[in-house]
């Protein structure tokens, strides 16, 4: 065939000019074998000859549409059949389906699709649940994918794509719904609203507008811009809300974040819950740093840490212990085990079962002592109370501060009633 390549060859640019607007037969004799004879002249016919027995007295090589097409195409083609490869070089390559446009009556959210103009690498195997492949201009790159909009990149292992512009990068069993929602990785994870993005992990879920879920297992992020990443089974439902590691963990406040622990729960704007177990915020700006069953349920109220304890007043803070109760706005309790601090800006340091009741009132530590005067304070000791106003007991057991700016500095049983005494 050496001698028919190169007359074919030779004859290329004399049949390239002037070439008929309808494409005509390049016929060549045939031997008796029936095969394209070697140094043969081709010639341009509307159809190859033929005997009245029908055999072939010349065949088809080609046709002038194709001779063009191919010339034009040695400019930007080649082939390597060593190395099987083929090479487009100075060239771009589109793919189109033939609608006329990728957008349905203008609208990008609504692209129309016929299931043509799609590239696809590898053999495409469908999916006996997800059988569709109705979309167009798609990437496809493995198998068992399922594809029914326009612009999607799939990767992977039967991922679905029934979103417009959606990316689905690689993982298996993944799925992007809503316009340039996207999964990078991971098995079992959904993007099912605009703009989502789940990347990596096992059965996560970015349902609310713009949310993001990284890594981790059974997360979802359903409020809109929210996030939740790392960890098993925490949710950010609130606009902006953000769960990042721990479990189990719910943050339902706007702009409220958990970032650890196990069963914590954010409520109320701007809250958060830094990790811990069990932990609470329901107000805004509220807090609870760690420890295990703690609540902070007014605005700006604070718990650092401990069991059990309670801010409960605006802007109150309890710092750690047990059992510990701030109630009243700005006030606080350090430490200890059962104390309570009651009032406005109400005090107790540490103990145990002590209660600042007065307004301004401190008890600064012991065991069972009251300041329930206003601006009284109790220093130590055991079941003191000082009830006059600016009254104090500095230690002992079962003392009484009751006259106004009384003092009882130590002992047991004294009781100050009038103003300004001192005892002992």
């Amino acid at each position: 065939m050496s001698g028919f390549r190169l007359v074919f060859l030779s004859l290329l640019p004399v049949l390239l000019v002037a070439l008929p607007a309808d494409a005509l037969e390049l016929c060549v004799k045939v031997d008796k074998n029936g095969a394209p004879k070697d140094g043969a002249p081709i010639r341009l016919r509307a159809a190859c000859r033929q005997k009245k027995s029908g055999d072939p007295i010349e065949v088809s090589i080609g046709t002038t549409t194709q001779l063009s097409l191919g010339a034009a195409l040695e400019k930007y083609l080649s082939v390597d059949t060593t190395e099987n490869i083929v090479r487009f070089e100075g060239a771009n390559v589109q793919i189109r389906s033939g609608q006329g446009s990728s957008e349905g009556e203008g609208d990008r959210y609504s692209p129309t699709v016929n299931g043509l103009g799609n590239l696809i690498i590898g053999y495409d195997e469908p999916d006996e649940h997800y059988p569709d492949k109705t979309g167009s201009h798609n990437l496809v790159i493995g198998p068992y994918h399922s594809y029914t909009s326009a612009g999607a990149l799939l990767a992977g292992v039967g991922n679905v794509a029934s979103g417009p512009w959606v990316a689905l990068a690689g993982g298996e069993d993944n799925e992007a719904h809503e316009f340039a929602s996207a999964v990078v990785g991971g098995v079992y994870n959904d993007a099912l609203e605009e703009v989502s993005v789940v990347v990596g992990g096992w059965r996560n879920e970015a349902s609310g507008t713009g949310a993001v879920v990284v890594s981790g297992e059974e997360n979802v992020a359903s409020g809109e811009q929210s996030v939740a990443g790392g960890g098993k089974g925490n949710v950010a439902e609130g606009p902006g809300a953000v769960a990042t590691g721990g479990r189990d963990n719910r943050v339902t406040g706007i702009w409220s974040a958990v970032s650890g622990g196990y069963r914590n729960t954010a409520g109320g704007r701007y809250s958060s819950i830094s990790g811990g177990s069990d932990n609470e915020t329901s107000a805004d700006s509220s807090s609870v740093s760690g420890g295990r069953y703690n609540k902070a349920l007014a605005n700006a109220a604070s718990v650092s840490g401990g069991d059990f304890n309670s801010a409960t007043g605006e802007m109150s803070w309890v710092g750690s212990g047990d059992g510990n109760t701030a109630s009243a706005t700005k006030s606080s309790v350090s430490g200890g085990s059962n104390n309570q601090a009651d009032a406005m800006w109400a005090t107790v340091g540490g103990g145990r079962n002590n209660v600042a009741s007065g307004h301004y009132s401190v008890v600064s530590g012991g065991w069972g002592n009251q300041a329930i005067g206003r601006d009284s304070a109790v220093s130590g000791g055991e079941d003191g109370v000082a009830t006059g106003i600016v009254s104090s007991i500095s230690g002992g057991s079962i003392n009484r501060a009751e006259g106004r700016a009384s003092t009882v500095s130590g002992g047991s049983g004294n009781t100050a009633t009038g103003d300004n005494d001192h005892l002992p």
